[in-house]
């Protein structure tokens, strides 16, 4: 795979989660919206999950992992605080932790976008 379709790969996968997340975090009463909240635990529990075969999420966490780690933050916590809030409904939690994985993945979109286009 060229560096431009890694990177435009990257682009589009980030942006895919970016988007559902986003819309979770705008619309604060979606709890009762079992199919979003459901995408959103998928994703959670997927990068979490070491047996997880999928290159496109492999690829994610790698991200994750790396800029938590700058961080001085761990996936794994990341991921159980924002399913516990889930759990007790608690959409500040949810929100504080969702919001930094978005963070991450916005700053990788436009790294890679940035590198598709030949750009840093």
């Amino acid at each position: 795979m060229s560096n431009i379709a890694l990177n435009s790969s990257i682009y589009q996968l980030a942006k895919k989660y970016i988007q559902e997340i986003n819309y979770y975090l705008i619309q604060e009463k979606h709890f009762d919206n079992p199919e979003i909240e459901s995408k959103i635990k998928n994703f959670l529990v997927s990068l979490v999950d070491e047996e997880n075969l999928d290159p496109h999420l492999q690829l994610l966490t790698t991200v994750i992992d790396r800029s938590l780690r700058d961080r001085s933050r761990k996936k794994k916590e990341i991921v159980n605080l924002v399913l516990k809030g889930f759990e007790v409904k608690d959409f500040d939690l949810i929100k504080n932790n969702l919001s930094l994985i978005t963070e991450i993945l916005e700053s990788e979109a436009i790294f890679a976008l940035n590198r598709s286009l030949g750009t840093r």
